[in-house]
């Protein structure tokens, strides 16, 4: 709930700061797709996924600790980091392949960061943050452009 609220003040703020610092007519279109944006249904989904399911897999991290929690944060970090791109492929749109793989790298990046923590030295979580560390994998049905696809 906490986490919910706090995402929906963040939003709010990062909206007001946008009016007040552009004060232009560009400024307002970019705020309407920016608010056309947070109610798709896609971005509602996500954030349900992310205040429920998420938010109850961190806090039972949380009583943990130690390796599962600091993997489960960056789970976190990948689906914000999956709101932002879908956020963005609403407002633009299809990149070539170059502009894909730029559109792309923040969850690469996430997805390298998550598999880092599984080299070296096995941990008795190995298990655990193998798991985290291949499903992030998932996330990057962002790019499909299959057929009937976008």
């Amino acid at each position: 709930m906490e986490m919910e609220l706090l995402g929906r003040l963040e939003a709010a703020v990062a909206r007001l700061e946008a009016l007040a610092a552009a004060g232009s007519r560009s400024a307002a279109a970019s705020f309407d797709l920016a608010d056309a944006a947070a109610t798709d249904p896609a971005i509602l989904a996500i954030d349900d996924l992310m205040s429920g399911s998420l938010a109850r897999v961190s806090a039972a991290a949380g009583k943990i600790g130690g390796q599962v929690l600091e993997v489960t944060k960056i789970v976190e970090e990948a689906f914000a980091v999956q709101k932002d791109l879908l956020v963005k492929a609403k407002q633009c749109q299809k990149p070539d392949t170059m502009g894909l793989q730029e559109f792309l790298k923040p969850l690469n990046e996430v997805i390298l960061k998550a598999s880092a923590l599984t080299e070296g030295r096995r941990s008795d979580y190995f298990n655990h943050l193998k798991a985290a560390a291949d499903s992030l994998t998932a996330l990057a049905w962002i790019a499909y452009s299959g057929k009937d696809c976008g």
